[in-house]
């Protein structure tokens, strides 16, 4: 049998190719030896021309080699009306004779050697079939329907997965923020919904006021608090306000479950929002600003509005009259202020938190942590970026000092006393004993919890510096800050297990999860806002507990979180914190049943298990804060 010639093997490949649905593009392939020969042929970023295909050679200005087998950046299709091969033949047997047609078709002899039994043409040999008929033929009614229909599924899919997710995130305070829009515009969309959260604010502490006698007991003792306050020393810079505190709780009197007067009332809710519009302020800038550079909608930023503003454990501090925690308000505000890039506002709001609270101590590490992974992000752009961090806590520590009602020199008069009283082994053995009452397992279970978080971010900082050449300064905020939040509940929650304190954990993964970027970490901080209000439930009682819980529930409504969470853990952590929630509204109604007094010996029991149940969720935060750590920094690129 007779071997094929390479055109009779390029045509039944023609065939073969075009039958199956292949792109004829690919027969054009720059990989043949005619398609080398051609491109060898010109200078370097020239297109041969092909005339008898209807394609115009010309300089390429997208690719340009230093050889002469440089690849044509843009491939079009070649079609060929030529009837049958013996005329192809006989095109390609005259390529010999001069004319504009043989110059650009074929290379000189001196160039590119021509093997026998190949044509000198470059050009890539027509789409024919051996029959001679027309390889490309107009597509059928049929395939082009068939493609319509596919193109129609295609969409379909992806309109199905739109709205499932829009029904995933779908909650009330989403419809109406999304027909206030329509209604007001964005910014005043934004702002009502701000100051209808402070309305619902008051309007739950009066309600909490008329109903509760406990709640009547604590504000009286806090304005007798602060009527004490003002008639004792006062530092120097409050000394001003003294008179109208004076005129507005009055004087200090013996019984301080005395009720106060009408202005007294008004003066210490109105604090009391003072102090709490610290953390409600932050959620404003959070959600506004956060979610401007993520392109989040309107809908979303009123959501995360509310879902921070209206928090359960939030609202029933406030309603209850609790202890207001105004630092962490601050600690809110600082790391506002660390993820824009503004760190010296960040240390010294985090030097008043700690300050006024001590709790919020455990939000430092983290922030040491960062600052120090900063300064290795930096790598040697900025040297004095920590220093101006360390000046930044002792000026504000110092300003701090001055506003104690204890000037700083009686207090340094007072210390250089103690210590030339106590002698040198009288100093180590206090400072010994300082060290062994550090050294427990508690704080060496605590300080191997750090560990995960602390090797991450510095560890993040390292693999995600820039180079040498390229632009860095301490104002720019590192691919690092993306892992702050969780590596402040991280730490936090580390810290606080035993006694357990879930809102500290719970401040730095609510902000985190305002915006709902992620559905677990979302459903993780509800119920993280769940464990929290239950770590309130001792202090409540009577009908306070059932509209306590009630209004958890309440609140779970609106901003529309489920209990159908695709993790098993999860799931079942939901359903028990519902039920929990359900027993809490109407045990008040059942400790007045004649058949509770038999079960008064399981109240201790509860207590404890109650206990139980936090210290194990906020175990379970700490273990899902690494583990998201982990995920986030793959995501950067660090690991």
């Amino acid at each position: 049998m007779a071997r094929k010639s390479y055109r009779e093997h390029r045509a039944e490949r023609t065939a073969a190719l075009s039958d199956d649905g292949t792109d004829l593009d690919s027969l054009a392939s720059f990989s043949t030896f005619a398609s080398h020969t051609t491109l060898a042929s010109h200078a370097p970023g020239t297109y041969p021309s092909f005339s008898s295909f209807g394609i115009d050679g010309g300089s390429s200005p997208y690719y340009s080699q230093p050889s002469g087998l440089a690849p044509p950046t843009l491939r079009q299709r070649t079609y060929s009306n030529v009837s049958s091969l013996s005329r192809r033949d006989a095109s390609l047997d005259s390529i010999g004779t001069p004319s504009t047609h043989s110059r650009f078709l074929s290379p000189p002899p001196s160039d590119v050697p021509t093997p026998s039994g190949l044509p000198p043409s470059s050009a890539p040999p027509p789409s024919r079939s051996v029959s001679g008929e027309d390889v490309v033929r107009p597509r059928s009614k049929e395939d082009l329907e068939r493609d319509k229909r596919r193109r129609r599924a295609r969409n379909e899919e992806r309109w199905r997965r739109a709205r499932a997710r829009e029904a995933a995130h779908d909650a009330p305070v989403r419809r109406v923020a999304k027909a206030a829009n329509s209604i007001l515009g964005p910014v005043w969309t934004q702002a009502v919904a701000f100051f209808a959260c402070v309305a619902v604010r008051i309007f739950l502490t009066i309600a909490m006021l008329w109903l509760d006698d406990s709640s009547q007991t604590r504000l009286s003792s806090e304005a007798a608090a602060l009527r004490l306050a003002c008639a004792g020393r006062v530092a120097p810079l409050l000394r001003p306000l003294v008179p109208l505190c004076r005129a507005t709780f009055g004087d200090a009197v013996d019984n301080s479950n005395a009720w106060p007067g009408t202005g007294a009332v008004v003066a210490v809710i109105g604090l009391r929002l003072a102090a709490e519009s610290l953390l409600w302020s932050a959620a404003v800038v959070w959600a506004s600003v956060e979610g401007w550079r993520e392109g989040r909608t309107l809908r979303t930023k009123v959501t995360a509005i509310v879902y921070l503003a209206l928090s359960s454990v939030l609202v029933i501090r406030e309603a209850a009259f609790l202890p207001v925690r105004s630092a962490l308000g601050f600690a809110a505000w600082a790391l506002v202020a660390t993820v824009s890039g503004y760190d010296t506002a960040a240390a010294a709001l985090m030097t008043i938190a700690s300050w006024f609270e001590g709790s919020t101590r455990v939000y430092i590490p983290a922030f040491a942590v960062y600052a120090v992974g900063k300064n290795v992000w930096l790598n040697g752009r900025d040297r004095g970026y920590l220093g101006r961090l360390a000046v930044t806590v002792l000026a504000t520590l110092f300003v701090l000092g001055s506003m104690s009602p204890v000037p700083l020199r009686e207090r340094g008069a007072a210390i250089a006393a103690a210590i030339k009283v106590t002698s040198v082994s009288g100093c180590i053995r206090a400072l010994l004993r300082r060290v062994a009452s550090i050294i427990s397992f508690r704080n060496i279970i605590s300080t191997i919890a750090l560990l995960p978080s602390t090797y991450l971010t510095l560890k993040s900082s390292y693999t995600l510096r820039p180079a040498a050449h390229e632009p860095a300064s301490a104002d720019v905020v590192p691919a690092t800050a993306r892992l702050l939040p969780i590596a402040l509940t991280a730490t936090a929650g580390a810290l606080t297990l035993l006694p357990v304190d879930p809102a500290l954990p719970l401040l730095p993964l609510a902000f985190a999860s305002a915006l709902r970027r992620d559905d677990d970490e979302w459903a993780v901080a509800v119920q993280m806002h769940h464990v929290a209000a239950m770590s309130l439930w001792p202090a409540l009682s009577g009908i306070l507990l059932t509209l306590a819980s009630g209004y958890v529930l309440a609140w779970n409504m609106l901003i529309g979180a489920r209990t159908d969470a695709p993790s098993p853990m999860l799931s079942m952590h939901q359903k028990t914190t519902l039920v929990l929630n359900l027993g809490a509204s109407v045990w008040p109604l059942f400790a007045h049943l004649h058949l509770a007094a038999h079960f008064k010996w399981a109240a201790q029991y509860v207590g404890h298990a109650l206990t139980t149940f936090m210290v194990l969720s906020v175990v379970g935060v700490v273990v899902w804060a690494n583990m998201r750590l982990v995920k986030t920094a793959w995501a950067a690129g660090a690991l």
